[in-house]
């Protein structure tokens, strides 16, 4: 469950010999995940193998067991981060007649067997999104959400189809943009974003399988990750299994998580600006005061019209 909403890095420094080069990469992807997609325990169980892994390194006089046992036990809390619950009260789409919409897929199935785009939306567990198998597209596919306003987006799951097995979704990736457009042209350029694309990829969510159908095909999956304010959602599917592995995807319904963005209230700065104008207005000089009680009513003047200065002061 790869987040790359980067939340850390971690510096190494080796000494020659014992190669290390394992290690290092563990703690490299270690730094790839947000805490703020994982419960706090099994995010610190992986903060505390990094910090392992950092003081094996810095030590010295390290074996090869020594990095290789460290590497694992990396690998280990990577594997054992649990995702946070969904908090049910944020969600979005909480009825089918919402004003979430899918405005773009990249293929359906909906004139061979009406597993059109939009089922994934109607609260019902037996329809579904089906991706075309009658020519052979293959994965990637996606689907492009609406979420008819701006929201500190958090969460989004889904439930595979419920009448069938084929398609089911081994691996998504959740991007966002600032318009669907955006999303659009980065589907047309080969999921590369361009130099002023404002595509943003929240995160690759890989779920447990047999290599052809999920483990747990009645639960919801769920993809976690740090808030990210959007409208605009792809739903990228890039494995999936069935007969023929990758060749389509199915998912019965897809819910979203998150608060309706707000931007911060405007404050009112009149009062502090009157007081400023009318410090600077009465021409006061250090030298007819103490240092003393000079210098903190300097600082708090400075910090005053830095404060006057900044749009964003609160």
């Amino acid at each position: 469950m790869l987040n790359p909403t980067k939340t850390a890095s971690y510096d190494v420094t080796v000494l020659e010999g014992v190669d290390t080069s394992a290690l290092e990469q563990a703690i490299r992807d270690a730094g790839a995940y947000s805490s703020s997609a994982y419960t706090a325990e099994s995010f610190e169980a992986l903060q505390a193998a990094v910090r392992a892994g950092q003081d094996l390194i810095a030590a010295g006089g390290y074996s090869a067991n020594d990095v290789a046992a460290a590497a694992v036990a990396t690998q280990d809390a990577i594997d054992a981060l649990e995702m946070r619950p969904v908090d049910e009260t944020t969600l979005i789409n909480t009825d089918a007649e919402t004003s979430v919409t899918v405005v773009d897929a990249s293929s359906d199935a909906g004139a061979i067997e009406g597993a059109y785009p939009g089922r994934v939306l109607d609260y019902n567990d037996q329809s579904y999104w089906h991706s075309d198998y009658n020519n052979a597209v293959y994965m990637p596919q996606y689907l492009i959400f609406d979420l008819a306003a701006e929201y500190d987006l958090t969460d989004v799951t889904f439930l595979p189809r419920q009448n069938g097995t084929n398609g089911d979704i081994f691996e998504v990736e959740i991007l966002s943009a600032a318009s669907a457009e955006d999303l659009q042209a980065y589907a047309d350029n080969g999921y590369e974003a361009a130099e002023d694309s404002t595509v943003v990829s929240l995160g690759t969510f890989t779920y447990a399988n047999d290599g052809k159908n999920l483990t747990n095909r009645t639960a919801w999956q769920q993809a976690a990750f740090a808030l990210q304010t959007t409208r605009y959602v792809m739903f990228k599917v890039n494995h999936a299994g069935g007969d023929v592995p990758d060749r389509y995807c199915s998912a019965s319904e897809i819910r979203f998580y998150g608060t309706k963005h707000e931007d911060p209230a405007a404050v009112d700065k009149t009062a502090l600006q009157q007081l400023v104008d009318e410090i600077e207005a009465a021409g006061l000089n250090a030298e007819d005061y103490a240092e003393a009680t000079w210098t903190p009513f300097a600082n708090a003047l400075a910090d005053a019209r830095r404060a006057l200065a900044d749009d964003a002061a609160t």
